[in-house]
């Protein structure tokens, strides 16, 4: 891997969940003096991201250049009833060739650390570190596999995630301290190796993925927003600028790779999606879907759903009782228990031979409806020829839908799921997602209403839940900053999608854009003369898929413990 320098290369900097919202204020004010700079000195725009704007499917589709419906991933597992017993996604399950897999193909060299859905590390020419769907360090998580003895022997123990499985729930100010400095120091951590690996490794394309800011907003953003509804100016006085901090350390962050990279080399700042507040409201679709006559509950919606709601109440009195070291046994000892709890919490109660339509409440940021088809669910009545008639009168009903208490209407729009996904794996996908007026909804917090035995449907978070849960989530509106000598200087730019960087990169390096892929290439974003001598060229699309790498019950509990602790899973 080591050798001479080249020439061009491209240096990808990560920043998961960043927004220009918080961004462009904070750089004007020069609290963000190398973000600044390179908004100054390069071109920059939103980068719209996946729907659901999930990592899960965002990293991938940056990755690949395509949309889910042929690189298969929508959500960290598979959704849906049909898919009992799911496990995890990670790299093996992916459908699509990534950009440093085509690269390594023309001999160009590469450089991949903590980019989500990378392990198991693929064989690449140069150096991978896989990123948030690696169990442990204690598996193989680098290619090649003597790397991570180097990593260890140069710069220290590297992360793969700040441990945070304890915190699922944050109750004090004390879990709040250790949550800030352990994101942080895992990223300081992640620097270290990538300054340490690019500066000894020949590279084209180096990407490295920081996750703090992401964590951050998840469960801080109520202290820094006053106008949040569960603001509280007490514990604002120590948290309120924790998100600000956390931008400021990774600002440096940018800062040192600048100095260090940007000579001859493209400069790429780029999140997977925005953010914002976290709705304080819930809406139970399953209860809606019953409302018309499409989905019905055993025994009428009662005895089960007490027998869930009892169990859900069991299982976090547990989680909080029961000590660190005996929590993680039981769960190893329990695993395929507790994941058929999770199923019946999740999907509980229906009565699935006379039920037509019924929503997977695993997404957050969008709520999802599927059919009981036959033939692809377990207990499918839908036949085919209904599916068509079924979908427009569920859309027509969900346009008309209106608040319990305000009468306003709430659905901003209904995606059919092949408006927005094409390809081979597109049946993997819900059959509507709905997103609501204002992000006004959360149906990741259903089980919210279980204080309320009624039907209605919608409800209010209260601030004792919202405490325990998260305070910010994930909007469409990603970034996209790039900075180097072939790039325009001061311009802002327009319709930018996630897609869109996988062909871009490609472009930038002088090579071929797969035929597949359904981003572009930026072309604004580059000088004139560049565009005039380098053309865009295409070629065919290959991929032959990986053995599926299915995860052990151990490494699925460890990625499910991890996820669940960074407010990626209730």
């Amino acid at each position: 891997m080591t050798g001479i320098e080249r020439k061009e290369k491209v240096l990808v900097i990560g920043l998961d969940g960043a927004t220009f919202d918080l961004i462009l204020p904070w750089a004007e004010e020069g609290d963000l003096p190398n973000i600044a700079r390179v908004l100054k000195e390069g071109c920059w725009g939103e980068l719209t991201s996946t729907i659901p704007p999930n990592s899960a499917p965002a990293w991938v589709s940056f990755a690949t250049g395509k949309n889910s419906g042929k690189h298969g991933i929508y959500h960290f597992t598979e959704l849906g009833k049909h898919s009992y017993n799911a496990h995890f996604h990670n790299a093996s399950t992916r459908k699509a060739k990534a950009i440093w897999s085509i690269l390594t193909e023309e001999g160009k060299c590469v450089g991949i650390i903590n980019v989500p859905f990378t392990y198991p590390p693929e064989d690449v020419n140069g150096f991978l570190i896989s990123g948030l769907d690696t169990p442990s360090t204690n598996h193989q998580f680098t290619y090649p596999e003597g790397l991570s003895d180097e990593i260890k022997r140069e710069v220290g123990d590297y992360e793969i995630e700040a441990d945070l499985s304890d915190l699922y729930r944050i109750r004090s100010s004390k879990e709040r301290r250790h949550f800030l400095q352990a994101i942080s120091m895992t990223d300081e951590i992640r620097a270290k190796a990538a300054s340490y690996l690019m500066k000894r490794y020949l590279w084209d394309l180096g990407v490295i993925v920081f996750m703090a800011i992401d964590r951050v907003q998840h469960r801080f953003w109520k202290f820094m927003d006053t106008s949040h509804p569960h603001h509280d100016p007490d514990e604002a006085k120590e948290f309120g600028n924790a998100i600000l901090k956390i931008y400021q350390k990774l600002d440096e962050i940018v800062g040192r790779f600048l100095r260090e990279f940007e000579k001859d080399c493209t400069i790429v700042i780029m999140s997977d999606h925005g953010a914002g507040p976290a709705a304080v409201e819930f809406i139970d679709l399953n209860k809606w879907l019953h409302s018309i006559g499409l989905l019905n509950f055993i025994n009428g919606g009662q005895a089960g759903g007490l027998t869930s709601k009892a169990l859900s109440f069991a299982r976090e009195a547990l989680r909080i009782a029961l000590p660190v070291k005996t929590r993680h046994w039981v769960r190893s000892k329990l695993f395929s228990l507790n994941e058929r709890l999770d199923h019946f919490v999740r999907l509980s109660n229906i009565d699935w031979l006379s039920t037509k339509a019924y929503s997977d409440r695993t997404v957050e940021t969008l709520t999802t409806v599927w059919l009981n088809l036959k033939g692809r669910e377990p207990d499918g009545i839908v036949q085919e020829e209904e599916y068509e008639a079924l979908i427009e009168y569920i859309i027509r009903k969900l346009e008309d839908l209106r608040d319990q208490n305000t009468d306003n209407r709430i659905v901003e729009r209904v995606y059919r799921k092949d408006e927005i996904f094409c390809g081979d794996y597109t049946h993997r996908a819900p059959d509507l997602l709905i997103k609501w007026k204002d992000d006004r909804y959360r149906t990741q917090s259903c089980i919210a209403s279980s204080k309320n035995n009624s039907m209605r449907f919608t409800g209010d978070i209260s601030r004792e839940e919202s405490s325990l849960t998260i305070s910010g989530e994930h909007k469409e509106n990603g970034i996209f900053l790039i900075m180097g000598k072939n790039i325009k200087k001061g311009k802002k730019i327009q319709g930018a999608r996630i897609i869109d960087v996988a062909p871009t990169i490609l472009y930038a390096l002088g090579t071929a854009v797969p035929d597949d892929m359904d981003g572009r290439v930026l072309t604004d974003v580059f000088k004139e003369e560049f565009l005039t001598g380098h053309s865009i060229t295409y070629t065919k699309s290959s991929f032959a898929e990986r053995r599926e790498n299915v995860f052990s019950e151990e490494e699925d509990i460890k990625v499910r413990e991890r996820l669940r602790g960074l407010g990626y899973m209730e």
